[in-house]
């Protein structure tokens, strides 16, 4: 019967690792993450991410197929644990076939507001404000 060694090396690598003298960070409490989802005759279960600072305006166009998405707004600081938020949504498929306006949310972290029915075709819009990692 023959014999077999097998031999195995592990090799040392330093790695650096830098922890704050409490011994974790505090998250940035201005630092969140906004999900808007869009369900409509334009967008079907159309998703977008972003993260978002307090107080500071934020603004993306995305594309999704033949329609221009635009979604810009300001989260006020909270009040009672409730963010204000003006809302701004444009979806652009043409001069003549497109959906424009502002909708008012007050949000808490990690409940989804929505909205629902209007004039005569069927919307949703679900909003959802999260703490950033």
């Amino acid at each position: 019967m023959k014999r077999t060694s097998i031999f195995v090396i592990l090799l040392s690598v330093p790695a650096l690792l830098v922890v704050p003298a409490s011994g974790h960070a505090a998250p940035d409490k201005n630092a969140l993450t906004l999900s808007v989802t869009l369900d409509d005759i334009y967008n079907h279960h159309f998703q977008v991410i972003l993260p978002i600072t307090v107080n500071q305006p934020f603004k993306i166009v995305t594309t999704n197929g033949a329609v221009t998405n635009t979604i810009s707004g300001t989260v006020g600081a909270p009040t009672q644990g409730k963010y204000s938020l003006p809302l701004y949504l444009s979806e652009y498929v043409s001069n003549d076939n497109n959906l424009t306006g502002t909708e008012n949310y007050t949000l808490q972290l990690d409940k989804p507001a929505s909205r629902g029915l209007t004039a005569s075709f069927v919307y949703m819009r679900i909003v959802e404000l999260t703490q950033s990692p």
